[in-house]
């Protein structure tokens, strides 16, 4: 919602992969969020679409057993 217009209407994780587009109307991604797309861009082989702490924290448990 934007000045009481729904924006986007999605899931949680394909809104949140259009985090310009949240930035534009005053919103963020999740901590998590942004913290896994670091690391992603760092060449950290995760999914840079995890929104929970759970699911970061097994994506790097996979990382680290695959490394």
């Amino acid at each position: 919602m934007n000045a009481g217009n729904i924006v986007m209407d999605d899931t949680p994780v394909n809104v949140f992969r259009r985090e310009e587009e949240l930035k534009a109307i005053g919103l963020e991604v999740p901590q998590v969020t942004r913290v896994c797309r670091r690391l992603n861009k760092l060449g950290i082989d995760i999914s840079s679409d995890c929104i929970t702490l759970d699911e970061a924290y097994s994506e790097l448990i996979k990382y680290m057993k695959n490394s």
